[in-house]
């Protein structure tokens, strides 16, 4: 059997009593300790984000690339990544592609068109949405 206990929220009540007590120099000491962990989290969960989009969908996108001959490109940026599917005979997403069915659903934005000639299939993935 597993548990999972989140019932006990330990002392991170506490702050709130050691805040009252501070002066405004501690509060400002406070603050940007604060600001500091905050950005040290964000910059984990981001690096958690691309490990995960790296052995999770990444290798999904290249089977699916190379099963249906497309050139496939990735593009990341602050926390965003956009993928994107070219080929100039049409991008068919059929039974054997069950972890596209995946990726399309965890999508933040589906962007499908022709350029050129060529069908195009992109996908927009926000690592705030994703992993924590």
């Amino acid at each position: 059997m597993e548990q999972y206990d989140f019932t006990d929220t330990g002392n991170a009540k506490d702050i709130y009593g050691l805040l009252d007590c501070m002066s405004e120099k501690e509060l400002e000491m406070a603050r940007e300790a604060v600001r500091n962990i905050r950005e040290t989290a964000q910059l984990a969960q981001f690096e958690r984000y691309n490990a995960w989009f790296d052995h999770t969908l990444l290798p999904i996108f290249k089977e699916y690339a190379q099963m249906t001959s497309s050139l496939l490109q990735i593009e990341r940026d602050n926390g965003t990544i956009d993928v994107l599917f070219r080929n100039s005979g049409g991008l068919d997403i059929t039974e054997n592609c069950k972890g596209m069915y995946m990726a399309l659903m965890i999508a933040v934005h589906i962007f499908m068109d022709s350029d050129a000639g060529d069908a195009v299939l992109a996908l927009t993935y926000d690592c705030c949405r994703i992993v924590s």
